[in-house]
């Protein structure tokens, strides 16, 4: 099992994390509903641009679809494209796990939110939560 660095890419993130950002990204870009802007973010990640592929993925997350959620967690985790922040992280994964229909890709999201969470402080891991809470309150009003 590859573990996942606590540090952005500049201190190690290892080819397997990013190709198993890439592999999310292909296997899950059939269905976003923001198809355009998914596919620029597919785009700009094979090309190594972190950033715009960050940038194009975060709007589709904001949205609400689990599966951009969960790759933003991953590239908050790792520091792609963003600044490394496990709370983000936490709290996108955490919101994929929510928000998936699919055990399979629910259950894969809520391992990555343990991970995730090993790493946090109660102090932190506190506010994930309430971030995630908040984020939940708020798209349901």
């Amino acid at each position: 099992m590859t573990k996942i660095s606590t540090y952005g890419a500049e201190r190690g993130v290892t080819d397997t994390v990013r190709r198993t950002i890439f592999a999310i990204a292909l296997f899950l870009g059939g269905t976003f509903s923001a198809q355009a802007g998914y596919e620029d973010g597919k785009v700009a990640y094979a090309r190594a641009d972190y950033g715009a592929a960050f940038r194009e993925w975060l709007p589709i997350a904001a949205a609400g679809d689990a599966r951009a959620q969960h790759v933003v967690g991953l590239m908050y985790s790792v520091g792609e494209g963003v600044g490394q922040d496990d709370v983000q992280a936490y709290m996108w994964v955490d919101l994929a796990a929510a928000n998936y229909s699919s055990p399979t890709n629910r259950n894969r999201a809520a391992r990555f939110r343990q991970r995730i969470a090993e790493r946090l402080s109660p102090d932190q891991l506190r506010r994930a939560r309430h971030m995630a809470q908040a984020w939940l309150a708020n798209r349901t009003r």
